[in-house]
């Protein structure tokens, strides 16, 4: 199970990474400030990276079930499976983290992008015209 979650987990991280890649290709052809933006790709990154080597510790883990007596069975496997759980779900969300600092930079574009289609481009005559030179 570790195995195949964690593999899963790789897959959605790769494709994180894909989305940041496109939002900094896209954030490379906006005109203007776009600081707020690099900054997001930034974090998103860091988050992505954080986030690969919890999934890789992860990954490196196993979990073996050692029986102290019949009677114990239960209670046994039971401190395996919820340890298993614990770590997991501490892995999944590091990826949690990252996917939202992804749609954090995503929406940074957005807003980026907003403003320089609403900044209206002059040229240098038309700025004379308006302070009256």
């Amino acid at each position: 199970m570790n195995e195949r979650i964690t593999g899963k987990l790789a897959e959605h991280l790769d494709r994180i990474s894909e989305i940041i890649d496109r939002i900094e290709e896209k954030a490379g052809e906006l005109e203007g400030d776009t600081q707020a933006v690099d900054d997001a790709i930034t974090v998103a990154r860091a988050a992505v990276e954080t986030s690969q080597e919890a999934v890789a510790e992860q990954a490196g883990k196993e979990y073996i079930i050692e029986l102290s007596d019949e009677s114990n069975v239960k209670d046994d496997v039971q401190k395996v499976v919820t340890q298993f759980r614990t770590d997991i779900k501490a892995t999944v969300e590091t990826v949690r983290e990252a996917r939202q600092k992804t749609v954090d930079a995503a929406r940074a574009l957005g807003q980026a992008h907003e403003q320089s289609t609403e900044e209206p481009e002059t040229s240098e005559s038309e700025e004379s015209d308006e302070l009256g030179g």
